[in-house]
């Protein structure tokens, strides 16, 4: 089968046209990344893929542009990355203050981080603890993924 023109063809197609999503994939599992640093490599990623040429790099180009459509929560996180990069212009929702905006600075952007927190979360909210009031809880939080990252 390997001796197939068309299979070394396509072999060579795909490792020269999606190799940067490996790179990107393990980038974006690093637990210590800010988010305005993640969503630059999400959208150098999507730069680059958006300029594979041919009919192949057409359906790459329309099934990125559906993913962005589609992903709500993507295009959440990219407006507080730019409001934490300094652009004043990008309208937030009315229930989120400053303070929330800024405590996103390092939100998991992959389920990578999500599953990771809820490992931290399980050790946090016990049955035992019984009298844990939501600044103790945040303050708990921001110990236990520092003291993991580190």
């Amino acid at each position: 089968m390997l001796h197939l023109q068309s299979v070394k063809n396509d072999l060579i197609f795909i490792k020269t046209n999606f190799l940067q999503i490996v790179t990107t994939i393990k980038s974006l599992e690093k637990s210590n990344t800010a988010l305005v640093d993640m969503i630059n490599i999400i959208e150098n990623t999507f730069t680059q893929l958006e300029q594979i040429p041919g009919e192949k790099g057409e359906v790459v180009k329309t099934k990125i542009l559906q993913l962005q459509q589609k992903n709500k929560g993507y295009k959440f996180l990219k407006n507080i990355g730019q409001v934490l990069s300094g652009n004043n212009t990008v309208q937030l929702p009315e229930n989120y203050s400053p303070t929330m905006v800024a405590d996103l600075q390092y939100s998991p952007v992959t389920s990578v981080d999500v599953e990771r927190s809820f490992s931290i979360y399980k050790n946090i909210l016990t049955n035992r603890r019984t009298k844990m009031t939501p600044e103790h809880m945040e303050q708990y939080i921001v110990i236990n993924c520092y003291c993991k990252i580190n």
